[in-house]
């Protein structure tokens, strides 16, 4: 109870600097808020492929790689008016962004827990269903992730692509509730990846650094639209 207590004051102090930072610095508030989606980002490829390769962490570590993901969740809460006051992103897509990334950290929890109590050869034998997704869903957040932290707007617009149709659906191959569920998740985490492409994707113009907007305008002139 007490690891608990503290981890929610740590998570609660974290937001109130990240809010105290966004009155002192609006001008900043943008590219604070882009970096911290980026590390999430970054942060749940990295647990997802573990979990993906069926490397179930202990409890106790997988509470201490979520937390940082659900801290910085809360600080780029705490930054939304002064994003919104910079660039007019519009709101329904910024809140939308939070609310998929919220249900992208509950889903691997979710895996974690269909992973432990899956059979591993069952899950082996329904690979086909969701190792595609489980690709495409890396790449999507690793190119995500590093579009907002190096604005390089480019390697998103080659990545958010329309999504191949998986050809057996979670459940068929096998009576395993639970390697159904491992797969159905993993369909899951590869729309929740597309959603946040794609709503960055249409807001590129609101979050890319003025000093980049050039560059971006000359590398997709006559290919992408913004």
């Amino acid at each position: 109870m007490h690891a608990a207590l503290w981890r929610s004051a740590n998570i609660f102090a974290g937001g109130i600097v990240a809010l105290t930072f966004a009155r002192l610095l609006p001008q900043r508030a943008t590219d604070h808020w882009r970096y911290l989606l980026a590390d999430n980002l970054r942060e749940c490829a990295s647990l997802y492929n573990r979990l993906a390769t069926l490397d179930l962490p202990s409890s106790k570590l997988m509470q201490a790689l979520l937390e940082p993901l659900n801290k910085r969740l809360v600080m780029q809460r705490t930054l939304f008016a002064a994003v919104l006051d910079e660039t007019g992103f519009p709101k329904r897509d910024l809140e939308q962004i939070q609310r998929t990334q919220r249900s992208m950290i509950e889903l691997l929890e979710l895996l974690a827990d269909a992973l432990a109590h899956a059979e591993p050869q069952q899950l082996q034998a329904q690979s086909a269903v969701w190792y595609p997704a489980t690709r495409h869903t890396l790449t999507l957040l690793r190119t995500t992730a590093h579009a907002l932290k190096f604005d390089r707007q480019d390697r998103l617009f080659r990545v958010a692509l329309p999504l191949p149709e998986s050809r057996t659906p979670p459940g068929q191959a096998s009576g395993d509730i639970h390697a159904a569920g491992f797969a159905w998740l993993n369909l899951q985490a590869r729309r929740q990846a597309t959603e946040i492409s794609l709503l960055l994707r249409q807001n590129v113009g609101h979050w890319i650094s003025r000093s980049a907007q050039p560059l971006w305008t000359v590398g997709t002139s006559g290919n992408q639209k913004p």
